[in-house]
């Protein structure tokens, strides 16, 4: 897969998260791969780039970490 394709699905994959998190609130990285289609280590990447980018809270730590969108 060409890096502009994988590039394309990762921000396809990253609004689909935005959206779910708005509609459902705080939730685990597994409950956000299983919504998506990804796995929980793949998803758990794209959950790293949000939370660097501003867009997302994680809140917690291992099995008990549950994100959020952030305040606007």
């Amino acid at each position: 897969m060409s890096n502009n394709r994988k590039a394309g699905k990762t921000e396809t994959n990253k609004h689909l998260i935005l959206g779910f998190l708005e509609r459902k609130g705080s939730s685990k990285a597994t409950e956000i791969a299983e919504y998506i289609g990804l796995s929980s280590a793949r998803t758990r990447v794209i959950l790293s780039e949000l939370a660097a980018e501003g867009e997302i809270q994680p809140e917690g730590v291992g099995r008990s970490r549950r994100y959020q969108r952030t305040e606007k």
